[in-house]
């Protein structure tokens, strides 16, 4: 295609992605334009020599193509980063944009299901992904006036209906793992790469925001509904919070443990990742219930002299306190009730796990929080195998509850999507 001027949803003044220079990097900078990736992708030498290279380890096999996918350029192309990681908490800013993968297409069907993408009005960008062996789509879509819709609950709706658009035109399934906002595409060289900027974003009418209206008065419902419950609290809760008499810990009692905690999970303050860090770390303070003040002194004196902007990172973890106080701090002598709380159980659960409900699927799924020895270092569907062996895990480390009740809190509004 010939150069086109930046226009439409392209705007000057919309928000752009983030490029890497590589996916390994968690070191980023806004992308000059669109115009720019686009010479990237059509014509950069640099780039062409990595696909090519790529293509020919894949041809040997694919763990050795991988081992240097790497090193190749990517952007979010649904957000806007901070600079120095790829993770939620280094999210600045929604583009407005998402993107769709297609791998592993029939090479006999490459050529009619790139026509189809490209007769597409919402078709912005395509390009052959590295592999060779799929394509890549760019998508805009419009924001909604609505305060009550979060810039993740926006995010999700659409691309369940660009997905679902994408599906029927082509017949073919796609990667569901676009999922997350801040998903890395990575660039590959594609001389033939397809561009319009004049297309049509997607938009959300009135029927595809019902189902989500209707989740969030479920939720509202039952968060009014277990308030009003809350006076009525079980023997074992009031057991736990009689042995929790002296309150939240003091950020001086709590912070080698939870030094140790991040250490499991695999968060190291190290160049490059002092922003992770210290999210994570004011996270766990949250958990706990330490006030702000004391977590933002003890932070800048630990922290600042590596780490500029700790109290602005602490600042911006503690706007969110929806789950202020959740977690009990066991001080030393102090055991865990053979007979937990439910509250006592996730506050096992996530110190050991992260769990999710996967939207696309509608499966419940788990992923280790240790790294070393964690049995899920990915994400996998939850099955009865797997339930029992973390049900068995916890009756080993001395908690002991009923199956049905594990069950029961992992598949409840305790994955969250």
């Amino acid at each position: 295609m010939e150069k086109e001027s930046n226009t439409n949803c392209m705007y000057e003044a919309a928000t752009m992605p983030s490029y890497f220079p590589c996916i390994k990097s968690s070191e980023s900078h806004p992308l000059a334009d669109w115009l720019y990736l686009k010479s990237v992708i059509t014509s950069s030498p640099e780039l062409r020599m990595m696909t090519e290279t790529y293509r020919k380890r894949l041809a040997i096999s694919k763990q050795f193509a991988d081992q240097y996918k790497p090193e190749m350029p990517a952007i979010t192309v649904s957000a806007l980063m901070n600079g120095y990681g790829r993770q939620l908490a280094d999210f600045l800013k929604p583009t407005y944009m998402l993107q769709l993968d297609f791998d592993h297409v029939k090479k006999e069907d490459m050529e009619q299901l790139i026509q189809l993408v490209r007769g597409d009005n919402h078709t912005m960008v395509e390009y052959i992904t590295v592999s060779g062996r799929g394509f890549r789509v760019f998508c805009a879509y419009h924001p909604v006036d609505d305060d009550d819709i979060s810039v993740l609950e926006l995010f999700d709706a659409v691309l369940q209906k660009a997905m679902a658009y994408y599906t029927q035109l082509l017949g073919i399934a796609l990667d569901k793992q676009c999922v997350d906002i801040t998903r890395c595409a990575g660039l590959a060289y594609d001389p033939d790469a397809y561009f319009r900027w004049d297309a049509e974003p997607f938009a959300l009418g009135p029927k595809d925001l019902k189902p989500l209206y209707t989740k969030k008065a479920l939720q509202a419902k039952y968060s009014a509904r277990r308030n009003a419950k809350g006076g009525k609290r079980s023997s074992k809760v009031k057991e736990e919070a009689k042995s929790s008499d002296k309150g939240a810990p003091t950020i001086e009692e709590a912070a080698s443990h939870i030094k140790e905690l991040l250490d499991l999970w695999g968060y190291r303050f190290e160049p490059e990742h002092h922003n992770e860090y210290v999210w994570h770390f004011a996270d766990i303070c949250i958990y706990y219930g330490i006030p702000q003040e004391e977590v933002q002194t003890y932070a800048d004196r630990e922290f600042g002299t590596c780490y500029e902007d700790t109290v602005s990172v602490i600042k911006s973890r503690y706007k969110h306190l929806n789950k202020f106080g959740i977690w009990h701090f066991y001080r030393h002598g102090e055991g865990r009730s053979a007979k937990p709380s439910v509250r006592g159980i996730k506050q096992w659960l996530l110190t050991h796990y992260l769990f999710r409900r996967n939207v696309l699927t509608g499966f419940y799924e788990v992923e280790s929080r240790f790294v070393l020895d964690g049995k899920y270092p990915d994400w996998v569907r939850i099955d009865d195998n797997i339930e029992n062996s973390i049900w068995s895990e916890m009756d080993e480390s001395g908690l002991h509850l009923s199956e049905k009740t594990l069950h029961n809190i992992i598949n409840s509004d305790f994955s969250e999507p």
